[in-house]
């Protein structure tokens, strides 16, 4: 992280200066940006950059919403949206959350 003394540029000019750039180069800022989003937290990683890591906000059937993750661990959805507590791992084939799982 760069740590030099600058002023923050307004949106407009960082609008135009998205404008100028080419497909390309825009491409690349965006990859950037997702790894070093998806880098800072695990949970909130991006399912095309770090499919491993990527968990979503999934609503079950006992009317909550959780965090589920690719193999099938679920968190609690905090207050201010962030993963909560641990709630176990959800068992497709039984269509149950096992709350004896231990959390990985």
């Amino acid at each position: 992280m760069h740590t030099h003394n600058m002023t923050t540029p307004d949106i407009s000019s960082i609008l135009l200066a998205f404008k100028e750039m080419n497909s390309t180069d825009l491409m690349s800022v965006l990859k950037t940006v997702t790894a070093e989003l998806a880098s800072r937290d695990r949970y909130f990683s991006h399912p095309e950059t770090h499919p491993e890591n990527y968990a979503w906000k999934w609503p079950y059937q006992d009317g909550n919403l959780y965090f589920r993750d690719v193999e099938n661990n679920i968190w609690h959805v905090s207050r201010n949206g962030d993963r909560g507590r641990w709630k176990g791992r959800y068992l497709p084939l039984e269509d149950r959350i096992d709350e004896e799982a231990d959390e990985p």
